[in-house]
């Protein structure tokens, strides 16, 4: 059976990345285009959540330079 990669949220891309919250919606435009986040509705009533696979932030980190600051 293949593994599943479940999506994380927005918290845990920050703490993967080391980042606040200011500094994760500076780098969302450019994180959306390279296709490393995406947005869902969940909830009820819907509401648009941010979430990423954990394996698109990591490549995402490690082709932009270290952990702490990615541009």
């Amino acid at each position: 059976m293949p593994e599943v990669e479940v999506a994380i949220g927005s918290k845990d891309i920050m703490r993967m990345l080391g980042w606040s919250k200011s500094k994760l919606f500076k780098h969302m435009p450019k994180m959306r285009t390279l296709g490393v986040v995406f947005y869902k509705r969940e909830g009820q009533p819907p509401r648009i959540k941010i979430k990423a696979f954990p394996s698109r932030v990591i490549k995402y980190a490690s082709l932009c330079g270290n952990r702490e600051t990615p541009m």
